[in-house]
């Protein structure tokens, strides 16, 4: 991954650790992303890799924009993922708290 912080030969538990940042809310949303569906999981992180998003982003997203819901939090990664936004874009609207006014 071209400027990301986790590479291919990094354990599950290193990839999580990373990506939390120390933020516990983005350590327990990660778990819970690995226990709801490993596969969609494990492609997501990579697209938080790729767009920078980290920690209290993560706890951000999940708490703040989808109230923990882990369904709607697949179905926002997924609007996120589908619909081109730039990084930025993507920065400014978890930091709303409202992703979805995109539309």
């Amino acid at each position: 991954m071209v400027n990301g912080r986790i590479t291919p030969n990094m354990e599950l538990k290193e990839i999580l650790v990373t990506m939390s940042d120390g933020a516990p809310g983005a350590a327990v949303c990660l778990a819970e992303m690995m226990n709801f569906n490993s596969k969609i999981a494990l492609y997501n992180i990579v697209w938080f890799d790729s767009m920078e998003i980290y920690g209290s982003t993560i706890y951000r997203l999940w708490n703040g924009c989808c109230n923990r819901d882990m369904t709607e939090f697949n179905d926002a990664i997924q609007f996120l993922r589908s619909n081109n936004f730039s990084k930025e874009q993507i920065h400014e609207k978890i930091a709303s708290g409202d992703i979805f006014s995109f539309i």
